[in-house]
């Protein structure tokens, strides 16, 4: 799993620098920004992360902590900025 998280980093159209980078308010509510999409798509795969996540959530699980826990930090931040995001999406669904 290391190594598929590996080559999706190389594949981001960012720099060292921007990857060893907080993730910013900014960043999570950009639809369009890689590090967004690299989380969402990590998030939806068919790789056990999303399993693991909610399990180790579940359960309160501290040795997960220090693997899962910058992972579930970064998806929470994208869900809590989901709305924002969806305004400045080009294709989001129209309000009512």
């Amino acid at each position: 799993m290391r190594e598929v998280f590996n080559r999706f980093l190389i594949c981001l159209d960012i720099d060292d620098a921007e990857i060893d980078a907080p993730l910013t308010d900014k960043i999570l509510e950009n639809p369009d920004s890689p590090q967004v999409q690299l989380i969402l798509t990590l998030h939806s795969m068919e790789p056990p992360t999303y399993n693991d996540l909610n399990s180790a959530c579940r359960t309160l699980d501290p040795t997960k902590l220090q693997t899962l826990g910058p992972f579930a930090k970064a998806i929470y931040g994208v869900l809590m900025k989901g709305d924002m995001s969806d305004r400045k999406r080009g294709d989001a669904i129209e309000r009512g």
